[in-house]
């Protein structure tokens, strides 16, 4: 049978439609999820006072999700201390992929950001400045940043719009030294040993499953056999 152009635009087109309706179904799935980093071993006080810079690198091998797109994080008050309040000021979050590691972050800070492509995050104020109790999570809401933990460690920057004299005494909890992670303030001048206890909230892709893949194929195979009998 002579099969016209018509007929092979038709199933052109049905090809394309059964790969859209399956692929939407199957493929790239995006789930929500979230990770802790680092396990508490006592408290800071940056940055939410004392300073008005914190970088943090957290080694690329603490995130075992894979690729993410992080949407929200969270620090967490350190329970059994008397603080509370945080400084009502600004604050700038900052995300990029770095080669530094725990043992090569610099006290310097503006050495810290060379060559980064930075990502701001987050820009403005939390609604909630006073009466954090217990563990409880500040949790900053921002801008989706893409990131793979095989090109690189994480970088955190939180910028503070000022340093107020008075108003904010929340001590934040601090990780174990020696795993994985290192920060540097301009509060203490120096590179630490550890970091914050801080949860990513992410967006995973899953990979498709076999049988998803299977019925993208019988789906497409199907459409030429209909022409046919036609």
């Amino acid at each position: 049978m002579k099969i016209s152009v018509s007929q092979i635009r038709l199933v052109c087109i049905l090809s394309c439609l059964a790969f859209a309706f399956i692929n939407s179904i199957c493929l790239n799935s995006a789930k929500a999820d979230s990770i802790l980093i680092g396990q508490n071993g006592g408290g800071t006080v940056v940055p939410f006072f004392g300073a008005t810079d914190l970088q943090e690198v957290y080694e690329a091998n603490l995130f075992t999700s894979g690729a993410m797109n992080i949407n929200a994080l969270s620090f967490f008050r350190q329970a059994g201390n008397s603080g509370s309040d945080i400084d009502a000021v600004t604050y700038k979050i900052h995300l990029a992929v770095t080669t530094a590691d725990s043992s090569t972050l610099s006290s310097d800070l503006s050495a810290n950001l060379a060559g980064l492509t930075l990502h701001t995050f987050f820009d403005g104020t939390l609604n909630k400045t006073s009466g954090y109790t217990g563990t409880e999570a500040l949790t900053f809401n921002g801008s989706a940043f893409g990131y793979d933990p095989s090109q690189g460690n994480l970088f955190l920057w939180v910028e503070k719009s000022s340093d107020p004299s008075s108003g904010g005494d929340l001590v934040i909890q601090a990780t174990t030294q020696d795993a994985g992670q290192a920060m540097a303030s301009n509060f203490t001048n120096r590179v630490e040993n550890f970091g914050l206890v801080t949860s990513f909230t992410f967006d995973s892709f899953s990979v498709p499953e076999p049988s998803c893949l299977g019925i993208l194929a019988a789906s497409l195979a199907v459409l030429p056999f209909r022409r046919r009998r036609n």
